[in-house]
């Protein structure tokens, strides 16, 4: 199961695909968002984050071991959060809630959780083109540095980007680093969302 969820500053935002409403509406009055762990890693983490409920049903904090035994109770035991860095201070988690045992998870979580962050670019990116408001002007990018933007959207490294499009991998990174700067970001990823924000990118 998929469920993709907006971070803001006041809590958990918009939530988008299937989930126990009554679980999710208790976590956002009751800002459980605060002791959850998982959340806090996925807030300060550029990668995907591995959790079992076992591993903190035994908290010493009160609240979070009572949310794990709640999230447990209503089939959410284990999954892989995934944060997705937007531009513009957006901040979105994709959560995949995954039914087989924890071994089977761990075994696959670094397969799982790099599919995941192309999944959760992509999604991010339809969710952005759909909630888009009127974009503002924004900086020119070359044909090289949307070309580059774009492969790299797909997951591709830059050495990989290097091959398909026929230059050296240092000018492929040249080229990122160059509309990282334009678009003022700090990443790649934030880059290309900001470029297809700003209608400078057509997807």
């Amino acid at each position: 199961m998929f469920m993709m969820s907006a971070r803001l500053p006041a809590g958990i935002g918009e939530l988008f695909g299937p989930c126990n409403s009554s679980h999710m509406q208790r976590y956002r009055t009751e800002r459980l968002d605060l002791v959850d762990p998982v959340a806090r890693a996925v807030d300060t983490s550029w990668l995907p984050v591995t959790w079992d409920f076992r591993d903190y049903v035994r908290s010493d904090e009160r609240r979070c071991a009572e949310l794990f035994e709640r999230s447990a109770e209503v089939g959410y035991e284990r999954g892989i959060s995934t944060p997705i860095h937007g531009p513009n201070g957006r901040h979105m988690v994709l959560a995949s809630i995954y039914g087989g045992g924890s071994a089977s998870l761990r075994a696959s979580e670094r397969t799982l959780g790099n599919m995941l962050m192309v999944l959760g670019l992509h999604v991010a990116r339809a969710h952005h083109r759909l909630t888009a408001k009127p974009a503002v002007r924004g900086p020119a990018l070359t044909a090289r540095e949307r070309e580059c933007l774009t492969w790299s959207s797909k997951g591709k490294t830059a050495w990989e980007v290097s091959r398909i499009i026929g230059v050296a991998e240092r000018t492929v990174n040249f080229h990122l680093q160059n509309a990282m700067g334009k678009l003022e970001t700090s990443s790649k990823h934030q880059a290309y969302l900001r470029a297809v924000d700003l209608n400078l990118i057509q997807i």
